[in-house]
């Protein structure tokens, strides 16, 4: 499944559009939860920018205590760069 966020291309910035996918080029990570010691549920991939700075964000979510947690990597100055975001529960996000 694929779906844009924004138009092709933004007239103002020219930069590609964001793409939500379920199969992203990259696959997501197996993770586990910080809060229950549980295996995360991957939902969805956020893919944007050019193919040689292309950026990922994963998003997954535990099934047993709630907890949604974002994966990204991002290309950031000739070095890869990746880190893990923790949301509270009380985030949901519009599928």
């Amino acid at each position: 499944m694929v779906q844009l966020l924004r138009g092709d291309m933004s007239r103002r910035n020219n930069r590609p559009a964001t793409e939500i996918t379920t199969e992203p080029p990259d696959p997501p990570p197996s993770l586990i939860c910080a809060t229950c010691d549980r295996a995360l549920l991957y939902l969805r991939s956020y893919i944007s920018g050019p193919a040689r700075q292309r950026e990922q964000w994963d998003r997954y979510r535990c099934v047993t205590c709630g907890v949604q947690v974002v994966h990204a990597v991002s290309p950031g100055a000739g070095r890869g760069s990746e880190f893990i975001v923790t949301l509270p529960n009380n985030i949901r996000h519009a599928a």
